[in-house]
């Protein structure tokens, strides 16, 4: 468990052994030269090699500094300053067991000397022999009483170890020494998280913000506690606090942006974007959040202006290259748009994105058969892709080429036998064509590959209910399916249709009626609706839903259907 990131234990000792204690604390013992101070003495002087060693070691050259000092110690065998800097080389390099045995040597002879116990500390930390690290921590600190570092680092242990009780009490004796030091409050809220309490987490963070305002990390630390519990308005209050403070932290900009996005208010998070990038003006990834932004919000000229800011710097940018064709295609320029985007080279994630994008902006522009020789033209070219595939057969089927669709749909899936969307696509092809027990044959066939799909088990289990077989295998279908997917308003109103092929009108009614407030514009819930207020006897009703039903898109075969109920229903009540 790495509960304090940069305090983590290994950390801890690599900030040591680099010589850069996150306190800053120099101590005459471990500070390195600044330049080279090589006395006037003979090799046989061990404070000669001392000094070239110390300045090896300010220059990083460790195989020199490690041959200095052993030339001292072998010439001062009991001098403490030679070995505990020669187990701090040792350190550097790696060799921990030979670093340790240099300091316990020291301990051994001379006992008690803190900072040796502080380095072994780290040494065993580092070995994560806990027990020894604590031992060696508590002893320097019978010296060093008032040394902040010393306490991190136990506490951390403990927190390594879990014994959350033990860090909270090490922080408390450091709370005794510095009362409003931000960074305890601070890491007392990681543990209180640790243990669930997040409640006290919250309250730590406040004092740690109380403590020090400009202290980014913990604003953001209590900003992202809320978002993690759901609590985004809080959140967002967070950071707006923050920035009361800190008006120029491009991050808390960055996240306020994120949550206003996440609760659809595109004007607040481009506004907060735009506030980033006011401080920032070369961050890339900025302008292309602001761009999507942007596009979101159909605001198509200033998306353009977002994605031609990336492109002037990174002509070849696949993404802004994409996103600049899709702006242009809602702002009906199909021809630049589809110059944008093929632009996007083969090698690109987004290639075959760029590939269904241009066919769909044919069809978008009414350009039906260009769309579809565009996208075959790929496929004949070799560029192979499940959805490639399943967009060629879905235009083919648009434009009632069926033979063709079903052709180019088995083509796709000799190349990608378990490509679910493919069968899929190719099922409602079939349904398309009146060829139900072909359409369902596809859907078993992805069931065999995911026997929990609940679009294919909804579809076996209405197209029985819609011909009135296996009923009770269908409601079994279809119940599986809502276990997986129990708000989808389709479902449910597959369920309500068996049900009202079994003649259970007033479930089917309930069922129904729950299906139209979660989707309020499809025909075919309407209608199954109106067909249920028949057999109930409620004819106005039963005809408000037919007419109601007529007034929204559909199948032409299935606008002549429901027109027909309609119609028929209007005589009798007239």
């Amino acid at each position: 468990m790495n509960l304090f990131c940069k305090k983590s234990i290994a950390v801890v000792a690599l900030f040591f052994i680099a010589g850069c204690s996150i306190f800053h604390r120099k101590t005459e013992r471990v500070e390195v030269m600044k330049t080279p101070i090589i006395p006037r003495a003979v090799e046989s002087d061990p404070r000669y090699h001392f000094m070239l060693g110390k300045y090896f070691m300010y220059e990083n050259k460790l195989d020199e500094a490690e041959s200095e000092f052993q030339k001292a110690l072998s010439l001062d065998p009991l001098s403490r300053d030679i070995a505990f800097n020669l187990a701090v080389v040792n350190l550097k390099k790696g060799k921990v067991d030979e670093a340790k045995k240099l300091l316990l040597s020291i301990v051994q002879r001379e006992g008690y000397y803190p900072e040796v116990h502080e380095l072994l500390g780290r040494i065993y930390a580092s070995l994560k022999d806990y027990d020894n690290a604590i031992k060696e921590f508590e002893k320097s600190l019978e010296e060093e009483s008032e040394n902040l570092e010393l306490y991190f680092e136990l506490a951390t242990l403990y927190a390594e170890q879990q014994n959350y009780d033990e860090a909270i009490k090490t922080f408390d004796r450091l709370l005794k020494i510095v009362p409003d030091f931000y960074l305890a409050f601070y890491y007392l809220a990681k543990i209180e998280i640790q243990r669930n309490n997040i409640n006290s987490a919250i309250e730590y963070l406040k004092k740690s913000i109380e403590a020090d305002k400009r202290f980014v990390s913990g604003w953001i630390e209590l900003g992202e506690l809320y978002e993690k519990n759901n609590k985004i308005d809080e959140a967002i209050e967070v950071y707006k606090r923050a920035l009361e403070v800190l008006p120029d932290e491009i991050s808390i900009h960055e996240k306020l942006a994120y949550l206003y996005v996440s609760k659809d208010d595109i004007k607040k998070a481009i506004k907060e974007l735009k506030s980033a990038i006011s401080l920032d003006s070369t961050n890339l990834d900025y302008h292309l959040k602001l761009g999507i932004m942007y596009l979101e919000d159909k605001e198509y000229a200033s998306a353009l202006d977002e994605f031609n800011f990336i492109l002037v710097s990174i002509p070849d940018s696949a993404v802004a290259n994409y996103y600049a064709g899709l702006t242009c295609i809602e702002m009906g320029q199909y021809d630049k748009g589809r110059e944008y985007l093929s632009k996007i080279k083969i090698e690109s994630e987004l290639y075959i994105e760029s590939i269904i994008r241009i066919g769909f902006s044919y069809k978008k522009e009414g350009k039906m058969d260009e769309a579809i020789n565009y996208v075959m033209s790929k496929v004949k070219e070799g560029v192979k892709s499940p959805s490639l595939y399943r967009f060629s057969v879905a235009l083919l089927q648009e434009g009632k080429k069926y033979d063709k669709a079903i052709e180019v749909a088995k083509e796709g899936l000799s190349n990608f036998p378990d490509a679910i969307e493919l069968y899929y696509q190719l099922a409602f092809v079939y349904d398309e064509m009146d060829d139900f027990d072909k359409a369902i044959e596809q859907m078993e066939k992805i069931l065999k590959i995911n026997p929990e799909h609940p679009d294919a088990l909804n579809y076996i289990g209405y197209i029985w209910a819609d011909m009135g077989v296996n009923l009770e295998e269908a409601e079994e279908k279809i119940k599986k399916a809502l276990s997986i997917k129990p708000e989808d308003g389709f479902i449910i109103d597959s369920l309500g249709w068996v049900y009202y092929r079994k003649g259970l009108y007033k479930q089917a009614l309930k069922e129904l009626q729950r299906a139209l407030k979660l989707v309020s514009d499809d025909p075919i819930i309407l209608e199954h609706l109106g067909d249920v207020y028949l057999k109930l006897n409620n004819r106005l009703l039963a005809i408000e839903s037919y007419r109601k039903a007529l007034n929204l898109d559909m199948r032409e075969r299935d606008r002549i259907r429901i027109k027909k109920k309609y119609e028929e229903l209007k005589l009798i009540l007239h």
